[in-house]
This record gives structure tokens, sequence and C-alpha cells, in this order.
């Protein structure tokens, strides 16, 4: 089995089974059982049931999806952004999904990379052509990416999470400023963000950005 790229700084491999358990403990020290109404030891027997049936796909690493993560999609945004420390600008309880995004239930394992395939291009574009293997990703799946690796996720590129709509209808993005991590949704899809997060205003030229660029995964239902 070929050792997914899974480490940011220092880049080396690991143990997939263990890195995924390093997860499913990271999500338990903050607080995801309670905010689920489960024990510890129950997510982490159901955490560890998926993790055990997991497979590794190469045919999704050829593709730029060559990183892997593990998701309870029952987790809500607002959770997430509070555990991981961002600064959000934005209503995360009334996010959608775009057109004909679907999320599973429960624990998954997905592939994904976040946003360094897509960097400089515009959300429109992938939303129209990325690979037919896989599917946008959603703030709730960016977040949680935060959640493990922090700032060093965001040093290469910022992420947009094309397949999520706010309450108006933009495209929500994490970024860093000064170091400090915000997520915010008042970008249109076509969208110049050298307009400020707290000062949405009329619609910028259609243009991609060279910092940023669109997450995107694969998820197994």
């Amino acid at each position: 089995m070929n050792v997914p790229r899974i480490e940011f700084e220092p880049r080396k491999p690991v143990n997939l089974g263990d890195f995924l358990l390093a997860q499913a403990m990271k999500l338990i020290e903050l607080g995801a059982p309670q905010q689920l109404c489960i024990s510890a030891t129950d997510f982490l027997d159901k955490a560890m049931a998926v993790i055990r049936s997991f497979t590794y796909q190469n045919q999704f690493a050829e593709i730029g999806l060559d990183q892997v993560m593990l998701m309870h999609y029952g987790l809500p945004n607002k959770f997430l952004a509070e555990a991981g420390k961002v600064i959000f600008l934005t209503d995360l309880t009334n996010f959608a999904t775009f057109e004909d995004v679907e999320l599973p239930d429960g624990f998954r394992i997905i592939h994904c990379q976040f946003g360094t395939k897509y960097k400089n291009v515009m959300i429109s574009d992938v939303k129209k052509n990325h690979h037919q293997l896989e599917q946008l990703g959603v703030a709730k799946e960016g977040l949680t990416a935060y959640l493990y690796w922090g700032n060093p996720l965001l040093e290469e590129c910022f992420m947009d999470f094309p397949g999520s709509l706010s309450e108006e209808g933009h495209t929500p993005q994490l970024l860093l400023r000064n170091k400090d991590p915000f997520l915010c949704a008042d970008v249109t899809d076509e969208y110049d963000p050298q307009i400020p997060c707290e000062k949405p205003g009329d619609k910028a030229p259609a243009r991609a950005y060279p910092d940023f660029g669109s997450l995107t995964v694969r998820r197994n239902f």
C-alpha cells in the first residue's frame, strides 16, 4: 500500500492506522463526544470500526486527492470553528450545500486535497470542471482539517469551500490574517479576495487569486 502524503512538516511516512487514530483522539480531546451526547468510549469504538475498514485508494491519489482525514459529519460547523479557535464573521448555523452536494452521516474517512490543486482557479471554474471522481469540499471538512493541522494547513494555500453556501448564497473561505484563522463568507463565485471579509461591498471584478484554492474530496457513502 502506498502511504498517502499526510504530513505537512516534516513530511515523513507514518502508519496510516495510527495516523487516523490520532485524529480520533484529537476530536475526543476537543469534546466531540459530548457534542454528540455519547461517551468517549462509544465515540472511539465507532471511529475504530471505520478506521479498520478503510482502504486507501490510489485512484484518488492519482487525481490529486492524496490526503486522508477522519470526519464525523454530525459535528456542527460552529463547534468545529470554536474548537479550532477560528474567528468566524458569518452565521455558521445556516450554511447550505451547493446544488447536488450530498453529505453522509456519522464517521467517514475521506480522500481530499486542501486547495493546492485548484490554487489560483476561480470557484466557478472548479464547480464546473472538477474531476468526475472528485466532490466539492464543504466548510465542515475544512474546519475539521484545521483542527488536525492548524496553521500549516493554510500556509501554502488558503481554502475556499465550493460545496458550501452561506445564508446569503456566498462561498465560505478559511484564511490566515496575522497568523489568526478566519472563516468568512462574503465572496461570490467570481470574486476579488482583496476586499476584506469584514467589509463586504459591491461585487468585485471576476478573477482568481493566487493565495486561494478550492477544497475537493472523495466521500464514500
